[in-house]
């Protein structure tokens, strides 16, 4: 009976001790500075904090016991971005790991347009098993300086739709490597290699259009230049194979890690690399990258031993759809590619391009980006 007492004492003040951590607890977060929300692993809502609540102007009852879906009908969240947020929910359920998302931009109800960076985390019960996601996004106001509201909304519109199901097919291919045999999964790693490349591409374009209306670009967090370069070429490598052309790539040891737009440089590299591929035939190609006279200053370079240009041509190629007809695949693309390279190369970063080619004697192409390690 004394026993029963005082257990019955303990369990009293645990419960009340515990009832004012989780009201402390739940204190804290609707003040922090961020929306925070949590969801099972049916997509059900399960928590959230006052913020995004505030911010997307619903009620705590018209979130909480809910599949994320349903919030197309109560907010101004759109059908094809709530299938990226649970098609990103999905990815940390399955893997386990903590993932960071830039958020594509989000229309809210008090007419700002936010884009949100968002760190998911998966929620583990105390057998070890994933019951659902926490995340927490940091919203960032699309001001004057960003201008995202300039970008035409069919492109904002597009890049919603091929996102989405560009996911899916990421992690229907995931799902595959994951459960099969060594064998399936080697045959399946370089396309889904290149699926996630494609995302990136997509990703980047999106980037570069924002950069385009606000007529700004974004310095980046210091990053590596080589395993861009590599999962570059391995995106290309069926059309390397195709075409019967080797591949070097020379990026010097010690190269000092780069502060440029990421986005431009992928846009650059997979623009040169299709070039270059294209106008080639059992050949070789030799990318290189380097500091220039300057430390801060990178020198990238891309020498083929293709088809070449006429030194006539060496100012043309870099004007919209120009295209001279030549190499093993002389129907493809639209003559954008080095346009593009001279739009963010010379007009963006103030940078130098340089030609050597003859017809029939292989094209080099030298690209000086100033201030790239800065």
């Amino acid at each position: 009976m004394l026993i029963d007492t005082i257990e019955n004492n303990v369990v009293s003040l645990f419960n009340e001790k515990f009832s004012l951590d989780q009201a402390l607890l739940g204190a804290a977060i609707d003040q922090f500075p961020a929306n925070i929300y949590w969801v099972d692993t049916n997509h059900i809502a399960r928590g959230g904090n006052q913020r995004l609540f505030d911010c997307f102007q619903i009620h705590r009852d018209d979130y909480i016991g809910h599949k994320l879906d349903r919030l197309a009908e109560i907010t101004t969240l759109t059908h094809e971005q709530l299938k990226l947020i649970m098609s990103q929910d999905r990815k940390v359920i399955e893997t386990g790991q903590v993932l960071v998302f830039n958020d594509a931009p989000i229309l809210l109800p008090d007419g700002l347009t936010c884009r949100f960076r968002t760190t998911r985390a998966p929620l583990w019960n105390s057998r070890g098993e994933i019951i659902g996601v926490v995340g927490i996004s940091q919203p960032r106001a699309v001001d004057e300086t960003d201008r995202l509201g300039e970008m035409p909304l069919p492109a904002i519109s597009f890049y919603h739709q091929v996102k989405t199901p560009i996911e899916g097919l990421i992690t229907d291919l995931e799902n595959i490597v994951d459960t099969s045999s060594p064998l399936v999964t080697q045959k399946l790693a370089p396309l889904l290699a290149k699926a996630r490349y494609l995302r990136e591409v997509v990703d980047d374009e999106f980037e570069l259009g924002r950069h385009a209306a606000s007529k700004k670009l974004d310095r980046a967090q210091p990053y590596s230049l080589e395993p861009i370069i590599l999962n570059v070429s391995v995106a290309y490598s069926k059309l390397s194979e195709k075409n019967d052309v080797s591949l070097s790539i020379d990026v010097k040891k010690l190269l000092p890690q780069l502060t440029v737009s990421k986005a431009v440089i992928n846009n650059v590299l997979g623009n040169l690399f299709s070039n270059a591929l294209k106008y080639t035939k059992n050949g070789h190609l030799l990318v290189t990258a380097k500091q220039g006279d300057s430390r801060e200053d990178l020198v990238l370079s891309f020498s083929d031993t293709g088809i070449g240009v006429h030194p006539e041509h060496h100012e043309k190629i870099f004007e919209y759809s120009f295209q001279e007809g030549r190499g093993p695949n002389v129907n493809s693309g639209m003559g954008f590619g080095l346009y593009q390279v001279k739009k963010h190369i010379v007009d963006g970063f103030g940078g130098e391009i340089l030609i050597e080619s003859e017809l029939n004697k292989g094209f080099t192409i030298v690209l000086l980006i100033p201030n790239a390690f800065k």
